[in-house]
């Protein structure tokens, strides 16, 4: 079993982050996944067999195509960055108060998200926008890996005077999409999704076991899945 302690100097599973690792014998009926989180730090347990998938080049792949589709027509929107894999606990969602009792406060969620641009007419300021799927990735009770949209949100900076209405548009392409994202998530995870599964968890990064490890958990995220 490898044991990781990770560090965050502002937001858990949030920009830069540097990791120490530690290996022991797997102990009798050993529990992979998420031990502890604090504001600053988290603590994993990891398998030694774990099939280990990286979600950023494979975000990058299936959602690209998706996006480009999606604003083909929006000549003034414009993708600035992204898109990106990250870790989202349940209570850094945004709609999170919304939806309280939806999940365990210690689920951890995939967080797809990437940059906009929108360009306005001359009287109005142009606006940058964040739209960010939010994917529920568990094991159903067979052990079989599970991904599936549980929300998306969006959010505005500019755009006077009338931010809203940008919101509100975004927000529509988004969930005109999420069929189409369902149905990326799927490809994407079926080269491991047929197994069955004792555990299943989300490491920031690319999942290097080195003895230590940087990143910045805003951009890369890897799934992992332990029998």
């Amino acid at each position: 079993m490898l044991t990781e302690q990770f560090e965050f100097p502002f937001t858990t599973f949030n920009g830069p982050f540097f990791a120490t690792t530690a290996h022991h014998p797997d102990p009798p009926n050993a529990k992979f996944g998420w031990k502890s989180f604090a504001s600053l730090s988290a603590v994993l347990n990891r398998s030694d067999s774990e099939i280990l998938v990286d979600l950023g080049p494979a975000v990058t792949k299936a959602f690209l195509p998706i996006i480009n589709k999606a604003l083909g027509n929006e000549q003034n929107i414009t993708l600035t960055s992204g898109p990106f894999a990250q870790i989202a606990l349940w209570q850094q969602v945004p709609y999170f108060l919304s939806r309280l009792l939806d999940h365990p406060l210690n689920t951890t969620l995939l967080r797809i998200d990437f940059n906009l641009h929108i360009h306005t007419p001359w009287w109005m300021s142009d606006a940058d926008a964040n739209v960010s799927f939010y994917i529920f990735v568990r094991l159903d009770s067979g052990g079989h890996l599970r991904a599936d949209v549980d929300g998306a949100w969006v959010i505005v900076n500019g755009g006077w005077p009338d931010g809203q209405a940008i919101a509100d548009k975004l927000g529509a392409i988004a969930i005109s999409e999420i069929a189409t994202v369902n149905n990326a998530l799927h490809a994407e995870v079926a080269q491991v999704a047929g197994g069955t599964f004792k555990s299943i968890y989300l490491i920031p990064g690319n999942g290097s076991k080195a003895a230590f490890v940087q990143g910045d958990a805003s951009l890369d995220t890897s799934l992992a899945v332990a029998v």
